[in-house]
């Protein structure tokens, strides 16, 4: 709020610069206390519930998080590839947030210039999401601990967030049915995400 209300006066170039890093802390920290309470409705909670199901297209909501992404991350750049030609029901905020972790994750650890694919499509029973990067090799042992809280994988070029953004990525798959797998192979990691086109009702 006092961000809110300093950028309504009449603020000098450097004034507005604070008031933007400000803003961008505050989002920092929000997502930080959103994570932690994720962890916790995820561990003891019974997992992340669902609100709002919708079958909305799903196409713009996946676009507008990589739209959202390269432009915080210029590169790698992020090549996408849509094929969604059924309905898909889904929770709109947690399959953003879904999409957006697996996004971020991989323009966090993968090798600079080689660019991030996204993958969309759905058949009559089930919507796949493959998200991948070029990567160096990374151990079947670490692949199996990539979606336990506070975990990193290993050549994280930022340090930045709890380490949560994969565990809560695969309770929001759960919670629509579906899982995430994940697997390393010829310099790259691909990370799956799948499940019904229609949740049970």
């Amino acid at each position: 709020m006092g961000a809110l209300m300093l950028k309504e006066g009449e603020l000098s170039e450097d004034q507005h610069a604070t008031v933007a890093m400000m803003e961008r802390n505050v989002a920092k920290i929000s997502d930080l206390v959103d994570d932690v309470m994720d962890l916790t409705r995820g561990r003891l909670g019974g997992g992340i519930s669902l609100k709002d199901l919708t079958d909305a297209p799903l196409e713009p909501v996946l676009r507008q998080i990589v739209e959202q992404e390269q432009t915080i991350r210029p590169q790698p750049l992020i090549e996408c590839v849509f094929a969604i030609n059924h309905r898909v029901s889904y929770d709109r905020n947690r399959m953003g947030q879904l999409f957006s972790n697996l996004l971020s994750n991989a323009m966090k650890y993968g090798l600079p210039g080689v660019p991030v694919a996204v993958r969309a499509s759905t058949d009559q029973e089930r919507f796949t999401l493959s998200v991948s990067n070029g990567t160096d090799p990374i151990p079947q042992e670490e692949l199996d601990k990539l979606f336990l809280p506070f975990m990193r994988g290993p050549g994280a070029r930022e340090e930045k967030g709890l380490g949560l953004g994969l565990y809560i990525a695969s309770e929001i798959a759960a919670s629509h049915s579906g899982k995430i797998d994940v697997v390393s192979e010829k310099g790259v990691v691909c990370f799956t995400f799948t499940m019904p086109v229609r949740q049970a009702a």
